[in-house]
């Protein structure tokens, strides 16, 4: 099997891997905060937390490779092309709000658009392949945990 590298390959892992930088400088920079709130018991160890994101950045990165190179370029792509950028934004926002700004209420919010989008993306690109929305199923059982767990810190603080 002969596999063509392709820009977009690069593009789409470069655009990940900037995100995953900029979320580790931003949670780094809060973790004294972090600890110091009350956690609720079931709050994953951070190795954890690194792990199940590294699995995600890399299933997402290459689900949205294969819908730019397999889907055909109409308003449904475009539309999933869009909320993979809406996410990709949510995604680092998120970080900065929680950990750089010690705003627990609003990303909350995030949170719940960051679910949303990503049950949206699933459902959307599962209209058109199975495969590519099942990489994104861990994503999203993740973020119905990590949302969860954020609401709870809310309350809890």
């Amino acid at each position: 099997m002969e596999v063509t590298l392709k820009l977009n390959y690069i593009v789409f892992s470069v655009i990940t891997f900037v995100i995953s930088i900029l979320s580790r400088f931003y949670a780094s920079t809060g973790m004294k905060w972090y600890f110091a709130l009350n956690l609720p018991s079931y709050t994953p160890p951070g190795w954890f937390i690194g792990a199940m994101w590294t699995v995600i950045y890399v299933l997402t990165t290459v689900a949205v490779i294969m819908v730019w190179n397999r889907f055909e370029r109409n308003a449904h792509f475009w539309a999933i092309m869009g909320l993979f950028s809406l996410n990709a934004f949510l995604n680092a926002s998120w970080t900065y709000l929680f950990f750089y700004r010690h705003f627990i209420t609003l990303s909350v919010f995030d949170a719940v658009a960051l679910f949303i989008t990503t049950l949206s993306l699933v459902i959307m690109i599962g209209q058109r392949s199975m495969f590519v929305a099942a990489l994104l199923t861990p994503y999203l059982g993740w973020l119905a945990f990590a949302t969860w767990l954020n609401l709870m810190i809310w309350l809890m603080n």
